[in-house]
């Protein structure tokens, strides 16, 4: 009898925490398959949503960077019909004696721009000038013609550099004969190299600025943007700059270039480090060279010649995403690269061959489905604790209490020590469910027979 209460006590305490971790383990996995369900939902979504926000982004900003270079290209075309009047206001009569007076001869066969014309000077006519630098090679072999166009030049570069100052801080013009006056008021060097300190074999001569200016490599007479260069004054070649360029022409024919340089920190400073949570920029050139990246092209910085070829630079990375970007010619592009694991999306910028590029990492998307995906796995969890403890309370007083309450009736009929009516008191006989049942059964089996004993 003892053995068989042991067994009896074992399945009474069983049945319901049997059926409660069953309930309870069918909650868990239906919560996790639903974690799972959301989080795959959920990445699709922003896997959708990092495409298509990383592309209206590449194209807005590239839309706004363009803004720039468009403007850059009227104001040098502005320029050129400018300078085609201050030419034609020029007096033949004292070209030579004007010209000596603002760019004498040195000794070592320079002309360099008098110091009057950068800290101010009045011409004849009453125009001030100042914040003006000039170099010229080979001062000597200068005709008439150039002289004129040199002495045209610096008036328009100082009222159109002017104009600019709130935007560039220079405009320039320049030969391919080694002529360059600049405005650039101010420059911290205030243009001495090219005032004072310039040796007389100073040469730009096959530097890229005139190169993409000459009419065989720019028929169209379009503005240019050169890759990420020293600049010339540099002579520790640390600091880098990007110069837009424009032909300028007289009668239709070339005769030098009008320009502005920006500064590598300016170009960081405006299209870099302006940029959404989580994201890296850069500008490309269309050629695979880098313009400006937050950390790989600094001011100053040994490292930045580097990653200015991309193609030489040793990062399969950046590698890459400059092949990604070279497609991107007409229209923006996003994608996702697995091999970095980056989205990606690149937007052509007007003017320059150029490209603004963002990228964000994959496993920032990953994370923000992660992020709702547990939002969601908490509150099943909760609500499944919740319904699982009413549950318990639910099993605890509906089926364990009135079974073991059977059971003890069952003991009594054993003993013979309960009749109908007491049976009918304690066991759940008005119940309609199964339990009911047994206890109506347990009831009448309860009932001694009429042939009993008394």
């Amino acid at each position: 009898m003892a053995s068989r209460n042991h067994g009896t006590s074992r399945d009474r305490r069983s049945v319901t925490t049997r059926l409660w971790v069953i309930i309870a383990a069918t909650a868990l996995a239906l919560a996790m398959a639903g974690t799972l369900l959301t989080y795959l939902t959920a990445l699709a979504d922003e896997e959708a949503a990092a495409t298509r926000s990383l592309g209206t982004y590449a194209t807005e900003r590239a839309l706004r960077e363009s803004q720039r270079f468009d403007d850059l290209a009227r104001l040098q075309q502005l320029a050129n019909t400018a300078f085609g009047q201050a030419l034609a206001s020029i007096d033949p009569a004292r070209v030579d004696a004007d010209f000596d007076r603002l760019f004498p001869l040195a000794a070592d066969g320079t002309r360099r721009s008098i110091d009057a014309l950068y800290d101010g000077y009045t011409l004849g006519d009453g125009t001030r000038l100042y914040g003006i630098g000039a170099f010229i090679g080979d001062g000597r072999s200068l005709d008439s013609a150039e002289k004129a166009q040199l002495l045209a030049a610096l008036r328009v570069v100082s009222r159109f550099g002017e104009g600019i100052g709130f935007r560039f801080d220079n405009f320039y013009f320049f030969t391919p004969k080694n002529r360059l006056v600049m405005f650039a008021p101010k420059r911290s060097d205030r243009l001495l190299f090219y005032r004072r300190e310039a040796p007389p074999s100073f040469s730009f001569t096959f530097e890229e600025m005139v190169q993409i200016t000459l009419p065989a490599s720019n028929p169209t007479g379009t503005m240019r943007c050169t890759s990420l260069q020293h600049i010339l004054y540099d002579r520790s070649f640390r600091t880098w700059t990007t110069g837009c360029m424009t032909p300028a022409t007289v009668d239709g024919g070339y005769v030098g270039a009008w320009g502005v340089s920006l500064l590598l920190d300016q170009i960081i400073a405006q299209s870099i480090e302006s940029r959404a949570p989580g994201t890296e920029n850069m500008m490309l050139t269309g050629d695979g060279k880098l313009i400006a990246h937050r950390f790989l092209t600094e001011q100053g910085s040994e490292k930045t010649e580097t990653y200015l070829d991309i193609a030489r630079s040793g990062d399969a990375r950046l590698a890459r995403i400059a092949k990604f970007a070279e497609g991107a010619r007409r229209r923006m592009q996003v994608a996702y690269n697995d091999a970095d694991d980056r989205y990606i999306a690149a937007a052509p910028l007007r003017g320059p061959d150029w490209r603004f590029v963002v990228t964000t990492h994959g496993r920032e998307v990953r994370a923000r489905a992660m992020r709702l995906a547990l939002k969601v796995f908490g509150i099943v969890v909760v609500g499944a604790a919740l319904l699982l403890l009413v549950l318990h309370r639910l099993l605890q007083t509906q089926i364990a209490l009135p079974l073991r309450r059977m059971l003890d009736t069952f003991d009594r009929q054993q003993r013979q020590t309960t009749d109908r009516e007491v049976l009918a008191d304690i066991l759940p006989v008005k119940r309609s469910d199964e339990i009911g049942a047994v206890a109506r059964r347990l009831a009448r089996a309860g009932t001694p027979p009429a042939n009993g004993p008394a």
